[in-house]
């Protein structure tokens, strides 16, 4: 009897050359899954279909039946024209920001919005983990795009709410710190 057969044997394109079977396997299911399905969101408040915001306040709570109120969510990438036409945009309102981000600094955000900058901050920290160790700065468009495109992956949304729900507290005494200073 020969040895028993690897994964490696029953797949055309190695995702992970090198990995361990198990890291491959998982690396294509991934990759199976999610160009695969294709998400829907709430045309109202921007909740996924089947998962709304603990905190949503729809009119429907992100539940319709007759499908009204969902819509594909596109997943489109900015190509060179569009990016260089935002810059633009961008460049001309730069003031405008900083006036407003001066103004919101002085409030004390509501928790939807802390939320957010948490998730962020740990979208963020994903992002470094997933460059091993280079900058960001450093690296082509082609790999941030790639970077951005697993960042999006439904495996890794999930990973990086886990993250920010971890880092809330600690967020929130931040906060509270630099208000009272």
């Amino acid at each position: 009897m020969g040895k028993p057969l690897r994964f490696k044997q029953f797949t055309n394109v190695d995702h992970r050359p090198g990995e361990d079977d198990s890291i491959s396997y998982r690396a294509q299911r991934r990759k199976r899954t999610d160009e695969d399905k294709e998400c829907m969101i709430c045309k109202d408040c921007g909740c996924e279909q089947g998962s709304a915001e603990p905190g949503c306040d729809c009119p429907h709570d992100c539940d319709d039946p007759s499908g009204n109120h969902w819509v594909a969510k596109t997943n489109e990438a900015l190509d060179l024209i569009a990016r260089l036409k935002k810059s633009r945009v961008m460049k001309r309102i730069q003031k405008r920001l900083q006036h407003a981000k001066k103004r919101a600094m002085r409030k004390m955000p509501s928790r939807k919005v802390m939320m957010q900058r948490v998730q962020k901050q740990a979208r963020k920290a994903m992002g470094k983990i997933l460059l091993r160790g280079v900058a960001k700065s450093d690296v082509n468009v082609a790999r941030k795009k790639e970077i951005e495109k697993r960042l999006d992956t439904s495996a890794m949304r999930a990973r990086v709410k886990r993250m920010a729900i971890k880092s809330f507290g600690k967020y929130f005494k931040q906060e509270r710190e630099r208000k009272k200073n």
